[in-house]
């Protein structure tokens, strides 16, 4: 297994997007030979390919709409951009709301 640190600020290594994921996102999970870019699509695929049948998102149709649903408002809400954030002044504001 290879592992890549990647800042995930807004300079990448030019490797990062023109090798590993043209989205130029993090992460980016390389398994078996496909790529899977974005984070809650690499958990996802790891649950569905790995643990089927664990119940992680659910057990039923509605469950598992339900849990996907607060995974995607996570990934846009303020604790995703306060991860994504360098600056210190934006970072107290976002901190101060949480």
């Amino acid at each position: 297994m290879e592992y890549f640190h990647v800042d995930l600020g807004a300079q990448k290594p030019s490797f990062y997007q023109a090798q590993l994921n043209p989205y130029g996102s993090t992460p980016c999970l390389w398994d078996c030979g496909r790529r899977i870019p974005d984070s809650m699509v690499v958990v996802q695929y790891l649950v569905d390919k790995y643990a089927p049948n664990s119940g992680i998102f659910g057990s039923t149709a509605e469950e598992m709409a339900m849990i996907r649903l607060i995974l995607a408002n996570f990934d846009t809400s303020v604790f995703y951009k306060l991860a994504m954030c360098r600056d210190p002044t934006k970072i107290s504001a976002a901190k101060a709301k949480v």
